[in-house]
């Protein structure tokens, strides 16, 4: 389910990057990169918990991870 997902999301992405000129590019980038940064802990949540295959919760909880780690309270 996560690489479908993902997969979708890096075509809506290239997507508003191809249909929008400079202001679409620029756009896409900070989509692109919020979104790279955001599913970066998706692989080792999916191995750790496997009975978890909903592609948000995963997002949603490589997000906390972050926020934690990088947030200060």
């Amino acid at each position: 389910m996560w690489t479908l997902f993902a997969g979708l999301v890096g075509l809506i992405i290239k997507a508003i990057e191809q249909r929008l000129e400079i202001v679409g590019r620029i756009l896409a980038r900070f989509i692109g990169l919020a979104w790279s940064i955001a599913s970066v802990f998706v692989i080792p949540i999916i191995v750790r918990e496997e009975q978890d295959a909903n592609p948000v919760s995963l997002l949603k909880k490589s997000a906390g991870i972050l926020k934690r780690t990088w947030v200060r309270h």
